[in-house]
């Protein structure tokens, strides 16, 4: 049996993916009643919303802990050594970080930790070199203070030991899962009518590949554009300015609809009734929407880069995100051919089923007793 401690910050924090995976994963961990847990979160500002998750990891198994303290001051305190942390961290046999924030670079204890993509150093732009290069120096030193580390796909390994000097044993693939949505609205907004939209979700930002998404659904006959508006879900990111910019210069005003964050059964509601699913990142660790799409027998189309065909599977129609003539008439022909989008998405449910946070828990587990 072993006292393993979890930085579930994230979790309470975020609405995003590592934020979603955060709390999914924390939770199916704590599970396991044969060891004991201290969960722990660093948040400093209170919620009812953040109360409510944090003290959702209240069980027999787990002492809760906060530590309040602004994520800036915890970006610098973690990255040096402090004897109080040991205490705090009350003589646990290994400290679980579910992204490189939360790894403790002068800590003595075992560490494992999750690398979601590398996005900073293979696009180094979309946040800004200076950033970038901060966030890839932290993301490599704390892989090289964790005794295990896990990545969330097979491209996400292979990006991680291009760029490192990391050694290949030291890291395993840990699959996020596909989370269950407790409850879905009762109907769109009369807005919206069910099969009767193309939908998008994720953080607007330049890795999103969005500027092509516009560019494309833009070159669509108009009638389509009329019958089957755009539906873009997800919270402002960074370096947005572009995105509006042509959204703008397109004249897309009535066919695209920017609808920002919305709570798990709205989103559920429109994964459900959308007509199939757009996903042409240029870049995904993993990519959760995906799933969740798929989760909803909803065909996906989806770039033919990174981790997304490996997630998508037979059920996406793969593109070049770059491609703009080619995701036009992809757009086209899953608007159009009704057959080939029954077929496409006739296994997406099995194939989305493929990835569980019970199967992902447990080894992760399995990696924490072989420290």
């Amino acid at each position: 049996m072993k006292k393993i401690a979890i930085d579930i910050t994230r979790a309470i924090i975020g609405t995003a993916g590592i934020g979603r995976y955060t709390y999914e994963m924390a939770q199916e961990l704590i599970k396991n009643s044969s060891h004991s847990f201290l969960v722990y979160s660093t948040h400093f500002n209170d919620s009812k919303e953040k109360d409510e998750k944090y003290f959702s990891f209240k069980k027999r198994n787990v002492i809760l802990k906060r530590l309040k303290i602004p994520g800036y001051l915890k970006e610098k305190a973690w990255a040096v050594k402090l004897n109080f942390l040991h205490g705090f961290l009350e003589k646990s046999d290994v400290l679980y970080a579910p992204s490189f924030f939360e790894t403790l670079l002068g800590a003595k204890i075992d560490q494992v930790t999750t690398i979601h993509d590398m996005t900073s150093a293979l696009f180094p732009s979309h946040k800004g070199d200076k950033l970038s290069k901060y966030f890839t120096t932290r993301a490599i030193l704390a892989c090289k203070v964790s005794k295990k580390i896990t990545c969330v796909s097979e491209s996400t390994k292979n990006d991680l030991l291009k760029i490192s000097e990391i050694p290949e044993d030291k890291v395993e693939i840990v699959y996020p899962g596909l989370k269950q949505f407790d409850s879905i609205d009762e109907k769109l907004p009369p807005d919206f009518k069910k099969g009767k939209y193309i939908l998008s979700v994720g953080t607007i930002e330049p890795r999103k590949n969005l500027v092509s998404l516009l560019k494309a659904y833009s070159d669509l006959d108009e009638k389509l554009k009329s019958e089957y508006p755009l539906v873009l879900i997800g919270a402002k990111g960074w370096n947005d300015s572009e995105i509006f910019a042509v959204y703008k210069k397109l004249g897309l005003e009535r066919y695209v609809h920017f609808l920002g964050y919305l709570s798990d059964s709205a989103l559920a509601r429109f994964y459900k009734d959308c007509l199939f699913f757009a996903y042409v990142s240029l870049y995904e660790g993993f990519g959760l929407p995906v799933i969740e799409a798929m989760s909803f027998q909803k065909a996906v189309l989806t770039s033919n880069i990174s981790s997304l065909p490996e997630v998508a599977g037979k059920s996406g129609l793969l593109v070049d995100p770059k491609n703009i003539k080619q995701l036009t008439l992809s757009l086209n022909k899953m608007i159009t051919d009704e057959n080939y989008l029954k077929k496409l998405a006739s296994g997406a449910r099995e194939q989305a089923e493929k990835f569980s946070y019970k199967k992902s828990a447990d080894k992760l587990l399995e990696i924490f007793e072989g420290l």
